[in-house]
Formats: structure tokens, sequence, C-alpha cells
């Protein structure tokens, strides 16, 4: 009761202190108060009165492009300092997606593609197949959708190689250190023949395809990657003065040992050679297949094994595309089935529609046990 009683006298208290404020200037003559005009000075990068925070609302942009060696502690850096774009921190190769973006606008494509090359030395390969966790990063996202940097990567690679006049690499550059071999032309190899020619090296890479490319060249559906796509950021690369000799095979045309007493060091970059098959009852029946064996097999028009009725085991993105290369080669129905709920599935989820718009059927939470044999030991 006491503690009501002093409440309602503190509130008379505070309407009487008020109105004895508002008493106080009722009768004082009115002053008003202009600034004086003046000429605001924005920055070249001023793009709204959007307050952002942090790295995101920032005007003077700092390109990330330090020599390679430098670039990670460069990376490091800012992302203590909370000072790197949330893109380029969830790129596994920490492009600076948000410099390239900051060039397209500027209409700079081309030096926005060497920048992203300096992290990504495939560009236009990138903008046809990456998975872009950029764009799932992109604070654009709280606004409306992402930048479609994927895209753009796409872009500025294909403004790139447009310009017939460019000035390109003469390919010789002086050697100040050893040779050095690389085994296998895959993103991983001509990434280091890329950078270790850059820091004066001599460089071959040696592959036993006859392009090189790695699994980009003999995997990856030629729908998604076209290959002259491929050769030409190859070949582009090449200029920076790094040898590759395809249609030879470690072991059979040159041996291991040949290698290493002809160059300083070697740096072995095969990748992944070989598929994975189910350890249960047979599996070795005819009419069985493994992912990358058939998917070399569909991008150079082998022949395959393949029946009217086909089931891929599997639910990653490269059971989507054994799947939707299946169709393209004749099969009248595909079915996936997959050990993972439908929400669990590891394949892209962009992935997962575009098989489900081509007319796949996905089967999930289901396992094989066994393959059952029919005729002539083809499986049933």
């Amino acid at each position: 009761m006491t503690e009501k009683i002093t409440n309602f006298f503190n509130a008379f208290k505070s309407i009487f202190t008020g109105m004895s404020i508002s008493m106080k200037y009722l009768f004082r003559r009115a002053v008003t108060m202009q600034y004086p005009d003046e000429r605001w000075e924005l920055p070249e990068r001023y793009r709204g009165a959007l307050k952002l925070k942090n790295v995101m609302g920032e005007t003077e942009l700092e390109y990330l492009n330090p020599e390679f060696s430098s670039y990670d502690f460069l990376v490091n850096e800012k992302m203590n300092a909370d000072k790197l774009a949330p893109c380029t921190s969830s790129c596994p190769a920490n492009v600076d997606a948000r410099g390239q973006n900051a060039l397209i606008a500027e209409g700079n494509y081309e030096e926005a593609y060497l920048l992203v090359r300096e992290r990504n030395i495939y560009p236009a390969v990138l903008g046809r197949i990456c998975h872009h966790p950029c764009e799932t990063a992109c604070k654009r996202n709280y606004y409306d959708e992402s930048i479609s940097i994927r895209v753009l990567h796409r872009v500025i690679a294909e403004a790139y190689f447009k310009n017939k006049k460019r000035k390109t690499e003469n390919g010789k550059r002086v050697t100040k250190y050893g040779k050095v071999g690389i085994i296998g032309s895959g993103p991983s190899g001509v990434a280091a023949a890329y950078d270790l020619t850059k820091s004066g090296y001599q460089v071959t890479i040696f592959e036993k395809r006859q392009a090189p490319g790695g699994q980009l060249y003999s995997t990856i559906p030629k729908y998604r990657l076209p290959r002259e796509i491929l050769a030409e950021e190859t070949n582009e690369l090449a200029k920076s003065g790094f040898e590759i000799k395809t249609g030879i095979e470690i072991g059979k045309d040159i041996s291991f040992n040949e290698l290493r007493r002809k160059y300083d060091a070697l740096l072995i970059a095969a990748g992944l050679q070989v598929s994975r098959s189910l350890p249960i009852p047979g599996a070795e029946f005819k009419g069985i297949l493994l992912a990358l064996p058939f998917l070399y097999a569909a991008n150079f028009g082998e022949k395959t094994d393949l029946g009217k009725r086909v089931i891929v085991i599997g639910g990653g993105n490269v059971a989507v595309d054994v799947a939707r290369c299946a169709l393209r080669l004749g099969a009248k129905e595909v079915i996936m089935v997959c050990l993972e709920a439908k929400k669990e599935m590891p394949a892209y989820c962009w992935e997962i529609e575009e098989a489900l718009e081509e007319g796949i059927k996905i089967h999930c939470s289901w396992g094989p046990k066994r393959f059952l044999e029919g005729k002539n030991g083809r499986v049933s």
C-alpha cells in the first residue's frame, strides 16, 4: 500500500516538474538556428545512405591483390581485425569477390578477371561449376538476395577472352631456381605450375590424357563445362611460362626414376583415379558400373553397358551427374537411391532440383544389401 502511494505522488511530481519547465520557456522569444551550407565530400564508392557496420560499411576499398606468397597472411590479418568480407572468408580460395564486384561496377572487367585469377586460376570454369558458398554468406541476403558472384566470374572471363587486343604474357621468364616436374594437369597441378613459374622455377607438367584439365576434362559432364572453355583458360595460364606435355603416362612412357634425375623436385598431383565400389555381394556382376569410368565414357563417346532402366546408388553431386548423363545416353528411366533422407542428401539443392526437372526419380532413405544375378551373369 505504501509503495502505491509513493508511486502516485512521484507521478504527480513528474507532471508538475514538466509543466514548470514548459512555463519557464513559454514567454521566451523563439530562436531559429541554421547551419551554413557546405559541400559534402563523398567517397568515390558511396552508394547511398544505408548505414552498415564494419567491413560492409567501408567506402574506401582495398583490393586483395598482394603477392600470392603473402595473400594468406593478409586474409588472416583482415579476419582478425573484422575487416574481411563474408564472401571472401567463406570461399575456400578466399577470392576477393567484393573487389571483383567493385571493378565490374566501374567497367574494369579484365582487371576483375586478373584479380580473381590470383586466387582462382579458372574463373571461367568456376563461373560454371562452382558451388558458390560466397553467395550463401553474402550479406545482401538480409535485404533481398545475394549478389550472383559465380555468374559474374563467367561474365568477366568472357569479357577477358573476347578482347583480342589484350596483351598476354610472352611465356619467357628468367629462371632463378631449379627445374620442377609436376605429375597431373588438374587444377592443383596447374595452380602449382602457375605459382612456381611466377616464383622463378622452370616447370613442366606431365599428363597421361590427350588434353590437360584432370577431372575437369575427363569426368565433369560436357553440358556443364564445355571443353573449349577449359582449354582456352589452361592455354592462357601456360603463357606464363610453364610447359604441359600430354599423352605421357608415368611408369609407361617415362619412368619415375628418370623424372627424379631430370628435375630438382617433383610434385605428384595425380588426384583421384579410382571410383569406390560397394562392399556387398554381387558387386562384380555385369551391368554394374562405377561413376568415374562411366562419366569418362559418357564424355568421350565410348560404348557403355547401359540398359533402358538405370538405378544410380548415391545421393551426392557425382551421383546426380551420373543420373543426368544416363538420360542423355538414352536411358528411358533413371532412379536415384540413397541412404540419406531428402534434407540430408549431400548433393547441392540446385543439382537435385535440376535432376527432378529432367524426370529423374529419387528414393531417399534406401540402401542396397546385395545385387541379384540375372541371365548370363548380368545384374537383374
